[in-house]
């Protein structure tokens, strides 16, 4: 789905999923930032009608937004949600979320068992992604084999801040557009490798024309 001008659309909800938005936006995907005030009444409206229904959802994991969640499981939209800091064991903060996504991000530096935690949450998902940091990712999926996602190399390292904002978003970029998920996710590597190659969260020189010159 997209936007009345047929942009691909996506909303960020919560201030905490701010960098996603911004990187989305970098990335010419129209972008609607839902703040913690929003009512579930108005994420109704906003996904389902708005300019035009929203082709995902990026929920940051904030407690102050459990009760957003029905609403965004009945607008219809993929409800996506970046993890970094779970530990893979039940939360009453984090649980929520879990259950309401349909594309979840961890990371293996919380995790005890990475493997365990990916196979426990892939049958009810579309895709479960464990980020590596430097070493890359791995993508499993509820009906084909896991893909490892190499990590990207434009330069060296300058600052890390922003990464997992600008790896989520470069999928959520592919997904938009259509793309398989392993484009998908190696656009999630490339944004993530011009992230830390700049001295700030957004790389500056960020567009679609450099991301489709670099795959």
């Amino acid at each position: 789905m997209t936007d009345r001008t047929g942009t691909p659309s996506a909303a960020v909800v919560g201030s905490a999923a701010a960098g996603k938005a911004t990187h989305l936006s970098r990335l010419g995907v129209t972008t609607r930032l839902l703040d913690e005030a929003t009512e579930p009444d108005t994420v109704r409206i906003e996904l389902a009608v708005g300019t035009g229904r929203a082709d995902l959802a990026f929920v940051a994991p904030d407690e102050s937004l459990h009760r957003l969640l029905p609403a965004l499981r009945d607008s219809g939209v993929p409800v996506w949600v970046d993890l970094a800091d779970w530990d893979g064991e039940r939360s009453r903060v984090h649980d929520p979320f879990v259950e309401a996504a349909s594309c979840v991000f961890l990371s293996d530096i919380e995790l005890d068992d990475p493997l365990r935690t990916a196979e426990q949450l892939v049958p009810g998902k579309e895709l479960v992604v464990i980020t590596h940091g430097k070493r890359g990712a791995t993508a499993f999926f509820p009906d084909t084999e896991p893909f490892f996602v190499l990590p990207h190399d434009v330069g060296p390292v300058v600052d890390t801040a922003g990464v997992r904002d600008a790896f989520c978003s470069g999928v959520a970029y592919g997904f938009v557009h259509g793309w398989d998920w392993p484009r998908a996710l190696r656009a999630g590597a490339v944004v993530a490798g011009g992230c830390v190659a700049v001295p700030s969260a957004v790389d500056p020189g960020l567009t679609t024309e450099w991301l489709h010159a670099q795959l």
